[in-house]
């Protein structure tokens, strides 16, 4: 039996039109179902999952609203295009797809001839994510169009350069391959990448290729150096679905586009259920790594980098390197690039960014004044306003209230960095910090937990242990308020707060002696280190902060 001739046919280059099987024109009038259609008809398999169309056209509304909202969108578009002699558009539980051999589709190769601006004419107010989906589908079928025919059927006619992102290293996440032989695993393969460079578009410092543009590169083009030239991207994720004993894993390497270098790669059990949470944190977690793995790989570059030819980009860069060594020296080598960086560039949201948070840690080594935290507040206030979607801005405003004893307030921000940015390790950090100042200890636990889950090779590792340390003393699990403060000062030998933790949790759990070493420990490292320094400590409830000095007191009186 022949296949059957498409009936349906969508124009999506110039103003939005389809037309039914009987060749008339079928009036959708909401613009969020010409959206809805537009979205399906470019994606590879025609099919896109519903939590990805609700952030993209509901994204300002509440989850359930959102839900709602999809489902009153489809069942008008099912009831106004879905006929006897042809249904287009389907959808199941998780997904949404059309009939890609019902319909024919002029930015597939339809009738492209002459064509004008990819949706011309629409607009959804006040949904971002809409608008940053139309503006790179638009600028991806320009480029096409000014391709010759032949270079029509060829993606890379469409990909960026470096120069469209400002000297800013571009990162590409190639589609994942599902090589367990079983084609039910294509569309898990291929959510799994989209979602991700979902995630990932969120750190707002790492621009990111669009799925249009990656996912469109011919199969014989995934040599990381041809792909990063073609996407215009510095850095190349390339991913595998493969079987495993235990079930399945996604194997995963960041490569180097330049010079074909693996910086990172990894294997990762995927669970039984791929869905809800469980994805939600596997997906975090590979954000997060990838995040620490290019930044540092930035630093690097930018080290190479003559003073001479020093622009914005590369000051911030040099400074982070100098941040993260973590001396007195090198913190203000850091400050001095990023205030310079500031200077060049006033409005730059990322020199902001690495202004306060330069500033915010000199003021907690140095113990600042509530004065000295207000202009840092206000400094990220200046950021957010500068990128509202970037959640280090709301991290380090909330980091700020922190330390002027305004936990509520400090919460709220906290809560909304960590809603723009799940993976950002800081912000889950900082929450964490904040409940465990105002009492909620065991709730403090989980949420540092969840940010070594995150990130568990971050560089800042040691400031996440010793904060559950903390907690975990309040909370009398001493051994493991012991375990985590020797594993936090085993990465920062002078951190002395944690000195202090680890004393009270072996004085509690009777292990004198060792209190006792622990002690001279900390004065050999602190010379000056005197008990009235735990005062400035930013807690809510002075039974704490009595709590830390009872068992330096306990030790000191000569007790056993």
């Amino acid at each position: 039996m022949g296949q059957t001739k498409p009936g349906f046919r969508l124009w999506l280059l110039g103003p939005f039109r389809l037309d039914g099987t009987d060749g008339r024109r079928i009036a959708v009038t909401s613009k969020r179902g010409q959206a809805l259609l537009a979205m399906l008809a470019v994606a590879g398999a025609g099919e896109r999952t519903r939590a990805w169309l609700q952030d993209r056209l509901w994204g300002s509304r509440g989850a359930e609203q959102a839900q709602a909202s999809l489902r009153r969108e489809l069942s008008n578009l099912k009831k106004a295009i879905n006929r006897p002699a042809g249904e287009l558009i389907h959808a199941d539980h998780g997904r949404v797809w059309l009939d890609l051999e019902q319909v024919e589709i002029d930015a597939r190769g339809f009738d492209a001839s002459g064509a004008g601006e990819f949706l011309e004419g629409l607009d959804i107010a006040g949904e971002d994510g809409f608008e940053d989906w139309l503006r790179e589908e638009r600028a991806r079928s320009a480029a096409r169009q000014t391709a010759s025919t032949a270079a029509i059927a060829a993606p890379a006619a469409a990909l960026a350069s470096p120069a469209d992102f400002a000297g800013r290293p571009a990162f590409a996440v190639l589609p994942f391959h599902n090589a367990t032989g079983d084609p039910a695993n294509d569309l898990l393969a291929e959510g799994l990448a989209e979602d991700l460079i979902d995630r990932l578009s969120r750190l707002r410092w790492l621009p990111v290729i669009a799925r249009s543009s990656s996912f469109a590169l011919d199969p014989g083009e995934r040599d990381v150096r041809t792909a990063g030239r073609l996407l215009g991207a510095r850095y190349v994720l390339d991913g595998q679905l493969r079987n495993s004993t235990s079930g399945r894993i996604l194997a995963a390497a960041l490569c180097d586009a330049d010079n074909g270098e693996t910086l990172w790669s990894n294997r990762i059990e995927l669970p039984d259920e791929l869905a809800g949470e469980a994805v939600a944190q596997l997906l975090a977690g590979l954000t997060s790594s990838l995040d620490f793995r290019i930044d540092v790989a930035e630093q690097r570059r930018a080290l190479a980098v003559p003073e001479s030819n020093r622009n914005v980009r590369e000051l911030l860069w040099r400074g982070r390197w100098y941040l993260n060594r973590w001396t007195r020296e090198d913190a203000a080598q850091a400050q001095a690039c990023f205030e310079q960086a500031l200077a060049l560039d006033p409005s730059s949201s990322e020199a902001l960014v690495q202004v306060a948070w330069v500033r915010l840690w000199s003021l907690w080594a140095t113990r600042g004044s509530r004065e000295e935290f207000q202009a840092v507040r206000a400094l990220a206030q200046r950021a957010i306003i500068a990128d509202y979607d970037d959640a280090r801005g709301y991290m380090l405003a909330g980091t700020a209230e922190t330390w002027m004893r305004q936990p509520e307030r400090a919460k709220a921000l906290l809560h909304q960095a960590i809603e723009l940015n799940p993976s950002l390790v800081q912000a889950h950090v900082q929450l964490g910090c904040v409940l465990h100042l105002t009492g909620e200890h065991e709730a403090a636990i989980v949420v540092h937990e969840r940010a070594l889950q995150l990130s568990p090779n971050d560089q800042d590792m040691w400031f996440t242990l010793g904060e559950l340390a903390r907690a975990n003393l309040y909370c009398g699990h001493f051994e493991q308020a012991l375990s985590h403060a020797e594993h936090a000062l085993a990465r920062r030998p002078g951190y002395w707060l944690i000195h202090v933790v680890r004393i009270n949790a072996l004085v509690r759990l009777g292990r004198i002696e060792e209190a006792g070493r622990a002690h001279a420990e900390l004065l050999r490292l602190k010379p000056d280190f005197a008990i009235d320094r735990l005062d400035w400590l930013d807690f809510m409830n002075a039974e704490m902060q009595q709590f830390l000095r009872d068992g330096m007191n306990w030790l000191a009186s000569g007790n056993d």
